[in-house]
């Protein structure tokens, strides 16, 4: 599998907004590593020639029920991107979405960077880098017929 033909693919798809049953062979990443690896690929492509930007992560798949409806055993990251995180009261346009569905969230705001290496981290040690906890809402936009093509895809 090629990173920036499946990168490619799916930014082309994300373009189109439409649904398929599953990612074609072509596009489709057998580890984690590939798939971060199109994952990187992806929002570079969503960020290049734009005023976009990263500007946090996303953790997913942090209890045992959604890693085993999404086929991953442990938990998983993507980027928060400016162009799709929006402050409080926000107003969304329904036609930006393919399928939507809405998840309850926690917003962390860092106090400060976590140093590279510093980990693996407790409750406990974590806490001197949080600054403030958010309520905040996710709108997934979900472009496949079901979950069933697990956290790969």
């Amino acid at each position: 599998m090629d990173v920036t033909q499946a990168a490619d693919f799916l930014l082309d798809h994300r373009r189109r907004q439409d649904i398929m049953v599953d990612l074609p062979p072509s596009a489709r990443p057998m580890d984690l590593h590939t798939a971060y690896a199109v994952q990187d690929a992806v929002v570079a492509g969503l960020i290049t020639g734009s005023n976009d930007a990263t500007i946090g992560y996303k953790v997913a798949c942090t209890n045992g029920i959604a890693q085993a409806a999404l086929q991953i055993d442990r938990p998983v990251f993507g980027r928060l991107l400016a162009s799709s995180t929006f402050d409080s009261p926000a107003s969304l346009v329904a036609s930006r979405f393919t399928k939507r569905v809405i998840e309850a969230e926690f917003g962390i705001r860092m106090a400060a960077s976590v140093p590279i290496g510093s980990g693996p981290h407790t409750a406990q040690t974590i806490a001197a880098y949080v600054g403030h906890v958010l309520p905040s809402v996710e709108v997934v936009d979900h472009r496949f017929v079901d979950w069933s093509v697990g956290a790969l895809s």
